[in-house]
């Protein structure tokens, strides 16, 4: 606290040094007084998935059904770090209650198509928390659409009944032709999309600023690919592009990510391969840019894990290996 007060009093911009996930820690509570005495002060107990301390969010819809909550290892680990003077971070979202998720879809004929009509809805997002257009979706109700928007909407029920009413005049005063509502919603269909690639598949996540998605994804039209069978699913809210099939060879996988990741950096964006099969890892560069903070991210590793002990495998451009990289999947 005496650090915060005095950086507010100087005007200074201060990190506060948190854990998201308490997967380093493994099982072990002495881990966490070293992390503490290194500097840091707050502890996220789990995120995308289940570590020693508690349970996370499933990235498949098809999971199996799992008890969800704190393990005795995170009930003390909690105890620990407020005997410590740590911050707990227990949830990333707080809904009140009660609490409504609806979703609309609007069956697509084209990228073009799903992105405009995704920006008309977007003018009405207060309680969207998903905007998706995704390629090949199974929505009961739409027979074989290519691409399908769906538009998810969580709060209180009067707030969303209020905004899907406005976002389908919307849709329908800009040529929709066909707007339901499904129990599929946007954050299981982004989740299923994800958690369905195949370990003899490529993953690509490209990263664009959003007012930039259209003109990336036009431009490009038709350049965009992966050989062979591709899917698309498109976070219209964010920027960002993940896109995923089969390559045969080293070189199609290259070929594959420069058709996402040059014209993605062009735009002040990124590109990254998020998974790929590991005979073809070769010297695969899964970044393809560095970023600004990479200078902080090399001090602050060398400070806390001189010997590069904790999460190896995992995450840190220029600090590791391709091939150590892809032992992250």
């Amino acid at each position: 606290l005496k650090d915060i007060r005095n950086a507010r009093s100087n005007g200074h911009i201060g990190l506060l040094l948190s854990l998201e996930g308490a997967d380093p820690l493994q099982n072990d509570l002495n881990l966490l007084r070293v992390f503490y005495d290194l500097g840091v002060r707050g502890l996220g107990l789990t995120w995308s998935r289940r570590n020693y301390a508690a349970d996370g969010c499933a990235f498949s819809a098809e999971a199996p059904a799992r008890p969800c909550g704190l393990t005795d290892f995170g009930r003390a680990l909690v105890l620990k770090a407020e005997q410590l003077g740590m911050l707990v971070d227990v949830t990333l979202k707080l809904f009140p209650l009660p609490r409504s998720c609806r979703t609309l879809a609007v069956p697509v004929s084209t990228v073009a198509e799903g992105l405009r009509w995704a920006d008309q809805a977007m003018t009405h997002a207060l309680t969207a928390s998903a905007v998706l257009l995704v390629q090949d979706a199974a929505v009961p109700g739409l027979s074989g659409p290519d691409y399908t928007l769906l538009y998810t909407s969580e709060g209180l029920p009067d707030d969303v009944e209020a905004e899907l009413a406005a976002v389908s005049s919307t849709l329908r005063k800009h040529g929709a032709p066909l707007i339901i509502e499904t129990e599929l919603n946007g954050i299981d269909a982004w989740s299923e999309f994800l958690g369905s690639t195949q370990d003899d598949q490529v993953l690509i996540r490209a990263g664009v600023p959003a007012k930039m998605l259209s003109r990336y994804l036009s431009e490009q039209s038709g350049r965009l690919s992966i050989e062979g069978t591709q899917h698309l699913c498109i976070e219209c809210a964010s920027g960002l592009v993940y896109a995923k099939g089969f390559c045969e060879d080293e070189v199609s996988i290259q070929s594959a990510v420069a058709s996402f990741r040059q014209p993605a950096l062009a735009a002040g964006g990124y590109a990254l391969v998020v998974a790929a099969p590991r005979s073809l890892s070769g010297t695969l560069d899964r970044w393809g840019y560095e970023p600004s903070t990479l200078a902080l991210m090399h001090q602050l590793k060398n400070r806390w894990d001189p010997a590069h002990i904790l999460n190896p495998g995992a995450f840190l451009p220029g600090l590791l290996s391709s091939d150590a990289l892809f032992k992250v999947n």
